[in-house]
């Protein structure tokens, strides 16, 4: 627990010095959130291999994989026009867990500032988890707590290649928000996924 608050520490103090840097750019920026292993890892890499040039981003299925807030530029093509296109900046934070120890929330809400400074937030959900529905409001609710929430959203479903996926009770469950169904596993989705985020900070 010691060693996990001292590395939260040193991101913080990266973070800030990061996005100084970024806020001379004018460019618009897009948070992924979501439930711990929901892969957003997984669909920052994918996106990456589609859109960007930088490096990927470490993805494993552990908690806590992503402590630190990791940003990549993404260039979105304009299908009328392939010689133009939409700049962004998206990071990768730190999963969301239920009942989140309390010595630990002050540390974590600081990783997830992120979110409430950007222009667009992606709620990465893992589809195939039945407990999806109430990731999803642990996730609306930890957004509210940092100051999030009046930032507009997309509810991305991930892993929709799997076959146990009930594509109905997902589309209710995520009624209230622009909802995306995606597998950042094999691409799936991810043109669907792009014309939103273009539409949500267009």
């Amino acid at each position: 627990m010691a060693v996990l608050k001292k590395r939260l520490t040193e991101v913080e103090k990266n973070r800030y010095v990061m996005r100084g840097r970024r806020a001379k750019n004018g460019i618009k920026t897009v948070a992924l959130v979501g439930y711990t292993n929901a892969g957003k890892s997984t669909l920052l890499n994918a996106l990456i291999t589609r859109y960007g040039n930088g490096d990927k981003v470490y993805a494993e299925d552990k908690l806590f994989a992503t402590l630190d807030t990791t940003v990549r530029n993404l260039r979105f093509p304009d299908k009328d026009d392939p010689a133009k296109g939409t700049e962004v900046l998206i990071s990768d934070t730190v999963g969301f867990i239920n009942d989140i120890p309390h010595d630990l929330i002050k540390a974590f809400r600081s990783t997830l500032e992120e979110a409430a400074l950007a222009d667009l937030i992606i709620n990465v959900v893992d589809a195939s988890d039945e407990y999806h529905d109430m990731h999803i409001e642990v996730t609306k609710q930890t957004l509210t707590d940092i100051g999030a929430g009046a930032v507009p959203v997309i509810t991305v479903m991930n892993k929709c290649d799997r076959a146990e996926i009930d594509t109905a009770r997902c589309t209710e469950t995520g009624a209230e928000q622009k909802t995306v169904f995606v597998s950042a596993k094999t691409g799936e989705g991810l043109e669907q996924l792009v014309d939103q985020i273009k539409s949500g900070i267009g």
